[in-house]
């Protein structure tokens, strides 16, 4: 099972490239803290972009699906308040261990905690390689989708980390 947070279908979405996920992955699960997240962001463009590729019934041919995590909140909220990590980060990161799925996360922070709790994690960066050595993008599409996602993502990378990605 794949799982999401905010930032990784935020990021495509702000660039309208969430098909590029439908085209290297299976189904996305996201947390309903994730979608109120989302939702919160007030972005009217992205969240049309994501409700467009979202539906509530997990056999829909759409990409994300959302996931109802009311089962869990008392321990997402213990988990929560130890970690001092947002409401989405929390549930992806338990929705993620329980189901022993893999999580798509950026945050640094979030990300050594999902780590340490033993989640395999995967972020806009590596998805985008991915997205290139699967064929999904053509190279000369990638720096420029890189550049993009940068910008409009309010995705933050180091010199050494923009190389990576555009490197064979």
């Amino acid at each position: 099972m794949i799982i999401a947070d905010t930032s990784v279908i935020s990021a495509f979405a702000a660039v309208k490239k969430l098909n590029l996920l439908n085209d290297i992955l299976e189904k996305i699960h996201i947390p309903q803290g994730v979608f109120q997240e989302i939702l919160e962001s007030k972005e009217e463009k992205l969240i049309r972009e994501v409700r467009k590729h979202t539906d509530l019934t997990e056999s829909s041919q759409k990409l994300i699906y959302i996931q109802n995590t009311s089962n869990l909140m008392d321990e997402i909220e213990r988990f929560k308040d130890k970690h001092r990590l947002g409401q989405g980060e929390s549930e992806a990161i338990i929705m993620t261990k329980k189901n022993r799925g893999i999580l798509l996360l950026d945050d640094k922070r979030a990300r050594a905690v999902a780590e340490k709790e033993g989640v395999e994690c995967y972020g806009t960066l590596a998805l985008l390689k991915i997205c290139r050595e699967k064929e999904a993008i053509k190279k000369e599409e990638l720096k420029p989708l890189l550049d993009k996602i940068i910008q409009k993502g309010n995705l933050y990378i180091t010199p050494e980390l923009y190389r990576w990605v555009l490197k064979k």
